[in-house]
């Protein structure tokens, strides 16, 4: 898709639901320590070092699941209007933070928190309980609107968000 506007109007949610169906826990840990083990076999690479990841929306959760299955290397975590990281199961995100060795930010849209409230309480009474390091914070936008194309995007709300991942990423990786 050429930008958000034709993924909306070429039915891009339609189109996607397959492939998102494929992409829960299992597979997406086990590409996070495929691609682990990848990068600390490149030259230039210091395997000492922190990773970082970040999602966004359905991203959201893989950036727990990465956490979890690479916990000696992924450092610093967030998500950005992340749906999903609060659900049934065992392999739900938030039941994996403290299986991970990462600091975490969880920027959530106003909306999403309206619609689920309970999520947001759920996520800051993990971190309270965690000795993982945990900023959940909702934001005053809604879903997608760090996302420049998205007809949600906010760029006050982003900017900060942004300054907020390069404090993590400066605090946990640096």
């Amino acid at each position: 898709f050429a930008d958000f506007a034709a993924f909306r109007s070429e039915g891009g949610f339609q189109r996607v639901g397959p492939w998102r169906s494929r992409l829960e826990a299992p597979a997406i840990m086990r590409d996070a320590q495929v691609l682990g083990g990848w990068l600390d076999a490149q030259e230039g690479v210091d395997s000492r070092a922190g990773i970082g990841t970040q999602g966004y929306c359905m991203g959201g959760p893989f950036t727990f699941w990465t956490a979890a299955a690479v916990p000696s290397r992924v450092r610093a975590a967030a998500s950005f209007h992340g749906g999903g990281l609060v659900r049934e199961g065992e392999a739900s995100p938030h039941a994996l933070v403290d299986e991970t060795n990462a600091s975490f930010l969880v920027a959530v849209a106003q909306d999403d928190h309206e619609e689920s409230p309970e999520t947001t309480e759920t996520l800051r009474e993990v971190f309270a309980h965690s000795s993982n390091r945990g900023e959940v914070e909702v934001y005053p936008a809604d879903h997608g609107w760090t996302v420049p194309d998205s007809p949600a995007y906010d760029r006050q709300a982003a900017e900060r968000a942004w300054a907020r991942l390069l404090a993590l990423y400066d605090r946990a990786l640096g």
